[in-house]
């Protein structure tokens, strides 16, 4: 018996022991999950931009439906991100999502099956400043392009940082790809990349991308299978040449070819040739939208291109010259959509009852508590009850009435969406940024429900505010993952933004971008003459669009309304003044010059309003900057984008906006009036340099500027030549020193300020071959030790010498060249 009790203890034991080596099932399947991330592109994203975030996941064990969380800061407040998926046994997946803009550069990704967490990784991006700029190459050499890394530019800081990607790094989600500036496409197999990923490029550079491309022995290979669409030159075959003379004369340095090298060759589809080889375009610019491709008919990474001295100067000019995203030469994009969280709160006036309704009310307060009371308590002897009687009849009639009011305007929801939709001269896509934030005093939870996978960032706005507040006060912790969380993004195939009871007066506010289909555009047959601009322009949208703004950095015109369809007439004459605010300013002035027969202005509470949205997409870069812009007003929806549903009063404003090409002349005679040509800023060797939509400005040094003609010196006669400056501080204009170049004599030459703006009497010395002026604005010994400037623009009044086709105004440096 005894020994039977040792034996059956022993073999529980045993048991026992086997039992607890074996891990729980659960256990087992979170270590065999594998899990991996990769964040922003190779690890490199851009400051205020959402970026793509790749998350690789092996499951090996039995299937697991769960969700990826991870979370993001935004500005001390917690921002939660997830996205469904199921994981079928023996399965490998690759899950695209995207990261908001956030003060976050290391984050943890957890893989969660209802609490459990299944695996997790982590991830680190690097967060560019706004003043860099950042390069993806896609091609077989490792190091192709690697040398832009060298190139200076005028700007404290700014500099090109270049990252070599695979075809997967590319996202189908266009919005993404604006972390970058420039994209190469060079020996690399353009098959590898989706119809996805080939239409976001499309839309990219629509946007205001640059995108290179390289041809050469393999061309082949890169262009086959690219929409036609992306080949600016019809490409046929290949031919030797052993020299390009014109490179060396644009980069100032020879282009020593050791033994004769291939280009690819073809004619010309679109665009302008900058560069040729007898009739073989070499160097093609083409401009899509507000970007612009750019053909080059060599390999990028093949001698003796690769390890050329004359690289930086050849590409820092193509660089400048297309200012991708306009970025080059300034101090980056100012980025602001928390600034849009307070415009959101301004709505119109909610409606008020009408006169009848409140005078029904103040009747029966007076009948009731007047003669109704006297003889209610007459006819039943109790006038002594008035005392008590009186005051709870009031308290009574008041609680009705605020019950009343609560049931039919207290628990409204109030939405305020706003888009500003970027019309394009060429194309019916436009891209849209929207704003919308919701007031739901009586709703402890609040979700926005969107149309497809959209990229979304949730702005914080007064509720941030609070929230905020509320964790200083009781101690919070610096620990993102302690910070209050203010909603939860679900990147699913609907997009939802969910709102925590985190205040119920408070608002809820997101914003996002998408690009739109069949937008429209503004049609313009504008030109100037004796110092005007006039013409028509043509609403080819399906909107009706009000208070319309023509506008010139130096004037504009009011319209009160457009119809889809209609054409109308234009003309106003812009003046220079040298101390006047940015355009979003002086646009909503009380006393327009330019008001046509008809005209109803806004109201002010309007006014202060569009002023204020201009304003933010002019810190954004939304707000274009070229020598004529169409604004238009709409109270109908922009897009789609929100689930429709019972969500109270919606309070639509859509602004579009729009940039109009200007011809140059009428017939023969040629005026330019000021606003039209512009300074493009090329340097600067002061201190503290600074732009932003109220000016550019630099301490202790110069500013550079270099305005482009659109016409060589021999082809016109000029009777009246100005140059202006625009200044911040006309008192101290005056000991502002200014030179312009002479380039017959080969130096700087000074100028007397003026605030009409300085004639030059004998201009053709200070216009260069290719038909640029180069004007340095800055403190002299006895001027201010800073600088602020608005601009620097011309004028002029003359003719052409012999009949010619019209040019338009121009938007680039006049690079030309040949072998």
């Amino acid at each position: 018996m005894k020994k039977m009790m040792q034996l059956s203890f022993s073999i529980l034991l045993g048991l026992f022991l086997l039992l607890g080596s074996l891990p729980p099932a659960t256990a087992e399947a979170a270590g065999q999950v594998e899990m991996t991330a990769e964040a922003g592109f190779k690890g490199f994203a851009r400051w205020g931009q959402a970026f793509p975030l790749q998350v690789t996941l092996v499951n090996p064990g039995p299937e697991i439906r769960g969700r990826l969380v991870f979370d993001t800061n935004n500005n001390e407040l917690r921002i939660q991100q997830q996205k469904e998926i199921v994981l079928p046994t023996g399965s490998k997946k690759r899950v695209s999502m995207f990261i908001p803009a956030n003060q976050t550069t290391n984050y943890e990704i957890k893989l969660m099956a209802g609490e459990k967490e299944m695996a997790k990784c982590k991830s680190r991006v690097t967060i560019m400043q706004p003043q860099e700029m950042l390069v993806g190459v896609l091609a077989s050499g490792p190091s192709t392009l690697d040398h832009l890394g060298g190139i200076k530019f005028p700007s404290a800081g700014q500099r090109i940082s270049v990252t070599h990607l695979e075809a997967k790094d590319i996202p189908e989600k266009s919005l993404l790809l604006d972390n970058l500036d420039i994209l190469a496409l060079n020996d690399f197999s353009s098959s590898s990349l989706s119809k996805g990923q080939l239409k976001a490029i499309e839309d990219w550079v629509q946007r205001g991308g640059m995108l290179v491309l390289g041809g050469g022995p393999n061309w082949k290979k890169t262009f086959f299978d690219l929409p036609g669409t992306l080949w600016p030159v019809g490409i046929s075959g290949t031919r030797q040449i052993s020299a390009l003379s014109g490179m060396e004369k644009l980069a100032g340095e020879s282009l020593e070819a050791k033994k004769p090298f291939i280009i690819s060759e073809g004619q010309l589809r679109s665009g302008q040739a900058l560069l040729s080889s007898g009739e073989t375009p070499v160097v093609v610019e083409d401009k899509r939208g507000r970007g612009s491709i750019l053909y080059l008919a060599y390999d990028l990474a093949l001698q003796p291109f690769a390890n050329w001295t004359g690289n930086n100067a050849f590409w820092s000019q193509l660089i400048l010259r297309i200012n991708p995203h306009q970025m080059a030469g300034a101090n980056g994009r100012y980025v602001s959509i928390q600034d849009m969280g307070w415009v959101l709160r301004n709505f119109p006036a909610s409606d008020l009852p009408s006169a009848g309704w409140l005078a029904l009310v103040l009747l029966a307060y007076i009948v009731v508590l007047g003669p109704g009371i006297y003889l209610f308590l007459k006819k039943y002897d109790r006038r002594d009850w008035a005392w008590a009687l009186i005051p709870a009849l009031a308290v009574l009639l008041f609680s009705m009435t605020y019950l009343g009011a609560f049931k039919a305007k207290g628990r409204d929801v109030f939405t305020n969406v706003i888009t500003l939709v970027k019309l394009q001269p060429d194309s019916d896509r436009a891209e849209a940024s929207t704003y919308a934030g919701v007031f739901a005093p009586t709703r402890k939870e609040f979700s926005f429900d969107l149309q497809g996978q959209q990229v979304v960032d949730v702005i914080g706005g007064d509720m941030g505010y609070m929230m905020r507040r509320t964790v200083s006060v009781m101690g919070g912790s610096a620990n993102s993952s302690q910070f209050p969380l203010l909603a939860t993004v679900s990147q699913d195939e609907r997009t939802r933004v969910s709102f925590d009871d985190a205040s119920r007066w408070s608002m809820r506010c997101i914003a996002l971008n998408e690009n739109i289909e069949q937008a429209g555009r503004i049609e313009a047959q504008l030109k100037t003459s004796q110092g005007k601009i006039k013409g028509t322009i043509k609403n080819k949208s399906d909107r009706t669009l009000s208070n319309c703004i023509l506008l010139n950095r130096y004037g504009y015109q009011r319209i009160s309304k457009i119809l889809p369809g209609q054409t109308v007439e234009v003309e106003f004459a812009p003046r220079f003044t040298p101390n006047r605010g940015p355009a979003f300013y002086r646009i909503f002035e009380r006393y327009p010059v330019y008001r046509p027969q008809g005209y109803q202005g806004e109201a002010n509470w309007e006014r202060q309003w569009s002023t204020q949205i201009l304003e933010n997409a002019s810190r954004n870069g939304q707000l274009f900057d070229d020598s004529i812009m169409f604004i238009g007003f709409s109270k109908a929806a922009a897009s789609q984008v929100f689930v429709p549903e019972n969500r109270g009063k919606v309070n639509y404003n859509s602004i579009y906006l729009a940039p109009l090409e200007l011809k140059l002349a009428a017939q023969k005679a040629l005026s330019i009036p000021p606003g039209v040509i512009n300074g493009r800023f090329t340097a600067t060797d002061g201190r503290n340099f600074n732009q932003d939509p109220w000016g550019i400005g630099c301490e202790g040094g110069f500013l550079e500027f270099e305005l482009d003609l659109p016409f060589s010196r021999e082809e016109v006669k000029i009777d009246e030549f100005k140059l202006y400056v625009g200044s911040n501080d006309y008192r101290r204009a005056y000991l502002m020193k200014l030179m312009v170049y002479n380039f017959h004599k080969g130096r700087w030459e000074d100028l007397s300020y003026q605030p009409g703006g300085m004639l030059l009497a004998d201009w053709k010395p200070y216009v260069s071959e290719k038909g640029s002026l180069q004007v340095k604005v800055g403190s002299g010994d006895k001027g201010p030790g800073y600088v602020n400037i608005s601009g620097v623009t011309l004028s002029l009044e003359g003719e052409y010498l012999s009949p010619q086709v019209v040019p338009a105004a121009p938007d680039g440096d006049n690079m030309e060249g040949g072998e």
